[in-house]
């Protein structure tokens, strides 16, 4: 009977039943100033039983790798589980509706998914200045009257507003003064420029068809005297 062996599948992305095609058991040891370290390796070349993909399996673990009682081990598969993906569902559209902007936008999820946060946090500044030429406000003007034009012309509220201020000068103390955010503060960020694109590059044509098919208000007739 063929060998079944448990083991995550990069595919289905959960634990599944799977045939054992192959496998390789391996020990090692090494010296240190007088000290062993010894450890086990498991490779195993693996078939889902699911989908029917086949993937390889590697469980190693060491003389050193313990918490408390329990002995720790480090599993590798490849290909590796996808991660999920930072960037939201309708991030393909703005390649339709603005190509600059969503070359920016791409290297700052790029940025994000690194790690680098400061790069990526000068990038949601460049992102959010290219968002307002698409909303033609002129580009001469320094980034506070960008934002304070965007208000003025109904784009955005006054709680936005005071977040995008705060995206700005981030951006520009990152680049200039040394800031170094972290992940849920480069989160928070982010965050307030999607949807400040989403509402308002993406769905600007869709709000102007809403717009112009609402019935205008009619003018009452004013009644004369006979």
């Amino acid at each position: 009977m063929t060998e079944l062996f448990k083991a995550h599948c990069p595919s289905c992305k959960r634990e599944c039943n799977t045939l054992v095609i192959g496998e390789k058991f391996e020990t090692w040891d090494e010296s240190f100033d007088g000290n062993v370290v010894f450890g086990e390796v498991e490779h195993r070349l693996l078939e889902c039983c699911g989908c029917n993909s086949i993937f390889y399996f590697k469980k190693s673990s060491d003389s050193e790798s313990f918490s408390g009682d329990k002995k720790l081990y480090a599993i590798v598969t490849f290909p590796a589980p996808d991660s999920p993906s930072v960037r939201p569902e309708w991030f393909d559209k703005v390649y339709l509706s603005n190509k600059r902007l969503y070359r920016i936008l791409n290297e700052v999820y790029e940025a994000y998914e690194r790690e680098s946060y400061i790069l990526a946090s000068i990038g949601l500044r460049t992102a959010f200045e290219c968002a307002t030429e698409a909303l033609d406000i002129e580009t001469g003007h320094p980034m506070g009257k960008k934002v304070e034009l965007v208000f003025d012309k109904g784009y955005i509220g006054i709680a936005e507003r005071e977040q995008l201020m705060i995206l700005t000068n981030a951006g520009n103390a990152a680049a200039h003064r040394g800031w170094h955010p972290g992940e849920d503060e480069f989160k928070a960020l982010l965050k307030v420029l999607e949807n400040f694109i989403h509402r308002t590059v993406l769905n600007a044509d869709d709000l102007q068809y809403i717009a112009h098919a609402i019935p205008k208000k009619q003018k009452l007739e004013s009644k004369t005297k006979k």
